[in-house]
């Protein structure tokens, strides 16, 4: 788990760079292959990702043994397949942590306190732990990580700056350095 304070995506031409720039970029969630095409009648699918696959542009579902449909590939070597069929995008699989600075929150005794939230997630789509792979290319496809990001933010800035106008300054304090957590607890139980 790596911790940023902005989402990105990438372009990459092989799944050698992709993984190179999984490991090197913070934030980033989601790799796209570059339109240039290689003669190829194979390609990877490494493990750490989900992967999608397309033939022309357009979306191909992975059929296993049993004829069932699956958006998102499994991992290893998959062929014979004609040199236009390949990945498409890449996105990683493992939890990100956002950071989410609030500043300048007005407390109910009227001072001013800058709140860091931590928000961690990770994009669900695995067979395996029973759910919709659907949902990686539903990603993929209809949200932009920057708009992604903008919402995750303005939506904890006002759950933060409520909760920060419903407390002092010294219960915030307390907070930070773990003597008040029962009064977290108890302000989720009754709303």
């Amino acid at each position: 788990m790596v911790s940023t304070t902005s989402l990105t995506s990438n372009y990459c031409s092989s799944i050698s760079q992709a993984k190179n720039l999984f490991a090197t970029q913070k934030g980033l969630v989601v790799i796209q292959k570059n339109k240039r095409c290689w003669i190829t009648t194979s390609f990877t699918v490494p493990s750490d990702f989900y992967v999608l696959v397309a033939s022309r542009g357009i979306d191909l579902d992975y059929i296993d043994k049993r004829g069932r449909s699956h958006v998102v590939w499994p991992p290893g070597l998959h062929f014979p397949y004609p040199h236009w069929v390949g990945v498409s995008y890449l996105v990683t699989k493992q939890s990100t942590v956002l950071t989410v600075p609030v500043e300048s929150c007005k407390t109910k005794d009227n001072f001013s306190v800058n709140v860091n939230v931590a928000l961690t997630f990770r994009i669900m789509g695995d067979p395996d732990l029973g759910e919709d792979s659907v949902l990686v290319r539903k990603f993929v496809n209809n949200f932009m990580l920057h708009g992604l990001e903008i919402r995750l933010r303005e939506s904890q800035e006002e759950l933060i700056r409520t909760l920060t106008m419903s407390l002092s300054h010294s219960e915030i304090h307390g907070i930070r350095n773990n003597t008040q957590t029962g009064l977290l607890k108890t302000d989720q139980k009754n709303n």
